[in-house]
């Protein structure tokens, strides 16, 4: 998927068009402010089943999460127009620390056929036809790096029920629709946000805890690698180049399956003190930083693919990894920060803190079995 630089509203507004397209809550969220809301039209907060309020960028990060999955919706196609020469400069909204400029969507058609998460196996349509909504932009006070221009991010979005040329919303509104996906206290599990290298790791632990392979593909950066130990290169049974951010994934759905693992656990150890630049594999271009964790351990319970019908215990104890992070490009949805990514992860054989070898079985060898 490609994004235009967000170095104008029209870049955003194009970037939201394919964040729709896509289905990819990541690029919606990029579009946001920190300090996002959306306000709901005057009909919906008539109505019980929509929010009295308005939805913070979390809320509506998490909401897209769920209409852009596959779990519920099998459809969904988002449209609209607007005259950029209708951008304008908000006087009553903006403050002398706080420029905002607004613009009308007209003829905004939603359409979305799928389930929902209160009623996921009633597959249903649901069409908003000629909506209107009024958008406000400001600047973030960064640059592109690539132009050297603005940077500009969404900071409101209002539902109108008339306005700008456009009919009222038929059949539905957009609120109306993202209401139902709205996750409620208590749903999915709850994630840190990736704006530090130890939260990523913590993740990497809910994400055990939950069989959730999409969260861990969001830990990963694009070049992402795991180093299997000297030893396990040694073994015939594992593989001997490293596994890539695709492959580590699917590795993991395999291993997250309750069917074929029934018992999955996972902990660590590691000392923030000890994070610090990695001279050898930093670049004046890219920035490494590298953490040792260790006291690595795993428990399995399961069969693989090769063997499905003969279930085995494997065990990992007091292991050591090494993993490397980079300051990424992206912003991390729920806290606005400058997101963190896991670049590398090496398992070794001895060292870290007193770390003894892998016993039994190690990381990597488990992780191999389910390639």
């Amino acid at each position: 998927m490609v994004y235009a630089a967000a170095t104008s509203p029209d870049s955003l507004l194009a970037n939201l068009l394919t964040a729709y397209a896509e289905r990819d809550a990541v690029g919606f969220a990029a579009l946001l402010a920190g300090d996002f809301e959306f306000i709901f039209s005057a009909i919906d907060v008539q109505d019980p089943d929509v929010p009295s309020d308005e939805l913070d960028r979390t809320e509506e990060v998490l909401l897209h999460e769920q209409m852009f999955g596959d779990d519920y919706v099998q459809t969904l196609i988002l449209n609209f127009e607007y005259d950029s020469a209708s951008l304008e400069y908000d006087e009553l909204r903006s403050t002398p620390t706080d420029s905002l400029w607004t613009i009308l969507l007209t003829n905004v058609d939603l359409f979305l056929f799928g389930g929902t998460p209160d009623h996921p196996d009633e597959p249903a349509a649901y069409e908003m036809e000629n909506g209107v909504e009024q958008l406000w932009f400001r600047k973030t006070g960064e640059t592109d790096p690539a132009s050297d221009a603005p940077l500009w991010e969404i900071a409101r979005i209002k539902e109108h029920n008339f306005g700008g040329g456009g009919k009222p919303a038929e059949g539905a509104t957009w609120g109306k629709i993202k209401s139902m996906f709205i996750v409620p206290p208590g749903g999915p599990p709850t994630y840190l946000s990736r704006g530090a290298p130890e939260n990523l790791l913590e993740n990497l632990k809910t994400a055990y805890d939950e069989r959730d392979a999409p969260a861990l593909w969001g830990q990963l950066a694009d070049d992402y690698e795991f180093v299997f130990s000297d030893l396990d290169r040694m073994d015939p049974d594992v593989p001997s180049d490293p596994f890539d951010r695709a492959t580590e994934v699917g590795v993991h759905e395999q291993m997250f399956d309750e069917d074929l693992v029934p018992t999955l656990n996972l902990e660590f150890e590691f000392d923030l003190a000890a994070l610090a630049v990695d001279p050898d594999l930093s670049s004046p271009a890219d920035t490494l930083w590298t953490l040792l964790v260790t006291n690595v351990d795993l428990q399995l319970y399961g069969a693989t693919p090769q063997h499905p019908d003969e279930p085995r215990a494997f065990e990992l104890e007091d292991g050591v990894a090494q993993f490397w992070f980079r300051r990424s490009d992206q912003v991390d949805p729920f806290s606005g920060e400058v997101a963190w990514e896991i670049v590398r992860c090496k398992e070794h054989n001895f060292g870290g803190g007193g770390g003894k070898p892998e016993s039994s079985s190690s990381w990597g060898s488990i992780k191999g079995l389910f390639r």
